[in-house]
């Protein structure tokens, strides 16, 4: 989202959203699957966006990790790479991790972690997984 809201704020230019397609997304010269802030700087009270989505590689493993982040949970996928340089291999995955960070904030140890116990096992958040 930082793209597209400084492109709005610097040059008052609206980037588009991406083609689905990924042949056409291909040849798209700029496109954006993020969203400008601009409207929510205006009116702070405005309804935004409930989660926020990010990608980190782990240079040690070579996975990639897909995340996803609400006010109370982070849910992150790790997968394989195609190749050394290539794209996420779904169907090769490494690791999940869940963490539920009002629950965490009990435990003595989250004054500087609030990441500490690993969900992704438990019977409790399965049907929250599926969704």
């Amino acid at each position: 989202d930082i793209f597209p809201t400084l492109a709005d704020l610097v040059f008052k230019r609206f980037i588009p959203g991406c083609p689905k397609d990924i042949q056409a997304s291909r040849n798209t010269d700029l496109c954006t699957d993020g969203h400008s802030f601009v409207p929510l700087l205006k009116d702070p009270h405005l309804n935004w966006k409930a989660s926020a989505f990010s990608q980190i590689n782990n240079w040690v493993s070579g996975d990639v990790g897909y995340s996803v982040r609400t006010p109370y949970f982070r849910y992150t996928r790790w997968v394989g790479r195609t190749g050394p340089a290539g794209g996420a291999n779904w169907t090769d995955l490494q690791f999940e991790e869940l963490y539920h960070h009002p629950n965490d904030w009990a435990a003595p140890e989250c004054l500087w972690n609030n990441e500490v116990h690993n969900l992704i096992d438990s019977e409790a958040y399965r049907g929250m997984l599926a969704k």
